[in-house]
């Protein structure tokens, strides 16, 4: 079974949640790409992002060509404990 992330950015809420935020500075990546990340880095889960912006997509668009750590993984994954 394959999850869709509608709305994954929850409106860009996600980017001030202060764990994404501290993991976002520590890899040198804005908070909406650590987020957009994690989430293609789950199996089986594909996110859809929306924007009309370029700015915005060039920003969506720098979540992808890289990892985050396990441990920054870990990290997120405790958010909803």
């Amino acid at each position: 079974m394959t999850i869709q992330a509608y709305t994954p950015l929850e409106r860009g809420r996600v980017a001030e949640h202060p764990v994404v935020r501290r993991i976002a500075e520590r890899v040198g990546r804005t908070p909406i790409q650590v987020a957009l990340n994690y989430l293609i880095s789950r199996p089986r889960v594909v996110a859809i992002p929306k924007t009309e912006n370029r700015e915005h997509l060039r920003e969506i668009l720098g979540a992808m060509g890289w990892r985050l750590t396990e441990d920054a993984i870990e990290e997120l994954e405790r958010i909803g404990e």
